[in-house]
């Protein structure tokens, strides 16, 4: 059995010891479906499988990184893994399902295995859902489906119940390593990250991005608001509410007369907004926040979903 030190992930040993034995055995089910919260692991744990599945070197479930297939599937060019991405696109096409599938029956005559790797399929247009289904049921032997989702919920219920479903989940903080940048404390990159390991690797190697956020924050205690440009995504709008809902849980912290703060170098910010709003209020605040993340969800006009549920 593969040994859960080759799982290059943080958190997530047991499942991934789980995926690499299924996969080294040839268990590992035709159709799975990554399902979870944004930034955990998923699309990552999806195309390092790939990797282990193709690696010319590889040993127990270990890929070299170096080898020409490895290189390939890290540059996402690999002739026999078709990697479809609804976040580089915004939404994924029949067209692009017809054209992996016409590659993988053009190359079934030289290639053993083949993967097809769908990121964010709740991005799956109607079209392309149904195309898939069809494929699904005459799939050519040899090809494996992956899929992952944030938002596993807006997926047919037809698709979803063809696939091996995998829950992902956040990450407990023991289970993330130190932090080695130095201007930035563990405690605030954990809170920032909020169990979710792709956000804190990505202020740990990227300290100007973490000091934007930073600086978002402090924006919306001074001025009592941020305001996005017209036409921003919904992925702003997400990253501008968890920006909020940090604000919250501060403030929380301060109104119940917490010492421990998760962002102590705005304490005299935080305490300020805290003593001007009574503590009911700091919790019907992120209790709303919550509902806008829910309603953001479901609604693919995040300006008004943010604007008509605004928080007092």
């Amino acid at each position: 059995m593969p040994s859960s030190s080759h799982w290059p992930l943080i958190g997530h040993d047991y499942l991934g010891q789980h995926l690499l034995s299924a996969l080294v055995q040839q268990r590992l089910a035709r159709f799975v479906l990554f399902s979870g919260p944004a930034h955990v692991g998923k699309s990552t744990a999806a195309l390092w499988l790939a990797q282990v599945e193709f690696c010319q070197k590889t040993a127990s479930g270990q890929p070299c990184g170096t080898c020409p297939d490895c290189r390939q599937l890290i540059d996402r060019q690999h002739p026999s893994c078709q990697i479809l991405d609804g976040q580089a696109s915004s939404s994924i096409g029949v067209d692009d399902i017809r054209q992996a599938l016409e590659t993988f029956h053009l190359r079934s005559w030289s290639a053993k295995r083949m993967w097809l790797i769908v990121l964010k399929a709740e991005l799956l247009t109607e079209a392309a859902t149904n195309t898939m289904l069809k494929a699904l049921e005459e799939l050519p032997e040899g090809v494996q489906v992956v899929m992952t989702s944030d938002v596993p919920e807006r997926l047919l219920a037809t698709l979803r119940s063809r696939a091996t479903e995998y829950r992902w989940h956040l990450v407990p903080p023991t289970d993330f390593p130190a932090a080695t940048a130095g201007v930035v404390s563990r405690t605030a990159l954990l809170a920032r990250a909020a169990g979710r390991p792709g956000l804190y690797q990505h202020f740990i190697r990227a300290t100007e991005g973490y000091q934007q956020e930073h600086q978002l924050m402090k924006d919306a205690l001074t001025s009592g608001g941020v305001r996005l440009p017209k036409g921003s995504s919904a992925e702003a709008y997400e990253r501008l509410l968890d920006t909020e809902e940090l604000i919250a849980r501060e403030c929380l912290l301060s109104a119940v007369g917490a010492n421990r703060r998760l962002w102590p170098t705005d304490r005299t910010l935080v305490d300020a907004a805290a003593s001007q709003t009574a503590l009911q209020s700091w919790v019907d605040r992120a209790e709303r926040l919550l509902n806008r993340h829910r309603y953001l969800d479901a609604n693919v006009q995040p300006q008004f979903v943010y604007d008509n549920l605004a928080v007092a």
